[in-house]
Order: C-alpha cells, then structure tokens, then sequence
C-alpha cells in the first residue's frame, strides 16, 4: 500500500477557493504475479478507481476507522507515496510546475529565481517518489528516511525505478 495526494477540488464550488485541499488516499496493489503492462496498466487504473470513491474521506479519520497498530512517528496505513505532477497548462517545468526541482528557473516579480537541492533534513514517509511530466519527458526524485531506508537500498530502489519506466517506455 502506497499513498498519493489528491488534489480534493473535484466541487466546482471550490475552484476559486485558497486553501489546502489536498488529502492522501491510500492504495492497494498486489503485482506480484508480474502483469504486464497492459494488466498492469488495468489495474492500477482500477486501483486508482476504487480510491478515488473515498477520496472525500480524511486520512485521520480512516485509520480512526481501521484502527491500525501505531508505529510512533510513522503513518500506520503506509510508509511510501507517489507524487505525479504536472505542469500547469502544460507549460514547461520552468514556466509553470507547483513545486520546483533543481536548475529550474522562474522569473518571479522581475527577479529571476533558481531551485536548488538541499539535503532533506526529515522526510516525512520511509519513501517517497515524486515525479513529474515535462513536455515530452519525465523526470523523477526519490526522498527517503535514512534512519529507515540506507542509502545502498535507495539507490537500488531508484535504479529498478529507472529499469521499470524504461522497460515500460520500451514496450509502448
């Protein structure tokens, strides 16, 4: 079980409204009887279905419901999450991404603005995967906790990421 962000506005009543909408459904999956990418494709799009019928219900309140073992610091439904974004109105990551990745600029109030990395200091889930589409490529990030995740298994988390997106892209 991973967690995404759901962006919550689905109210039209809602569209023009400041404020942190955005809550984290959790979901299922069970692949390891190694679909293929159509299977795969099928049910992560059913997955995500089923999910999305109870996006309106607040994290809090379904592990209040669930009443899973707490873990302490840790979120007890899941410790990993998926992050995809893109940009607005299709714009390059540059001109108009929500939440910048390193070496992109913006000029913002006539001053010209970079991202850039620095280390996490706390990462808020044992994983997390942020990626995002720009133009005609993607680009991912991998956070993890280092207290619960060494180094040698993220990068090797990262590399069957980069195999899985490849083989994936290879096969389309």
């Amino acid at each position: 079980m991973i967690g995404t962000p759901h962006h919550g506005r689905h109210d039209p009543g809602f569209a023009g409204t400041v404020g942190y909408f955005v809550n984290l459904l959790p979901l299922l999956g069970d692949f390891r009887d190694r679909p293929d990418r159509d299977g795969l494709a099928d049910r992560v799009w059913r997955e995500l279905r089923d999910a999305l019928r109870c996006a309106d219900v607040p994290l809090s309140r379904l592990i209040r419901a669930l009443g899973p073992a707490s873990r302490g610091d840790r979120t007890p439904l899941f410790q990993a999450t998926l992050t995809f974004q893109q940009s607005a109105d299709d714009l390059p990551l540059a001109e108009g991404f929500a939440a910048p990745w390193s070496g992109v600029g913006q000029v913002m109030g006539g001053v010209e603005v970079e991202a850039f990395d620095l280390p996490p200091r706390d990462a808020a889930f044992a994983l997390a995967l942020y990626g995002a589409r720009d133009r005609d490529r993607l680009a991912f990030r991998l956070v993890w906790q280092r207290d619960v995740v060494d180094e040698p298994l993220a990068h090797r988390l990262r590399d069957a990421i980069r195999r899985g997106v490849l083989r994936f892209d290879s096969e389309g």
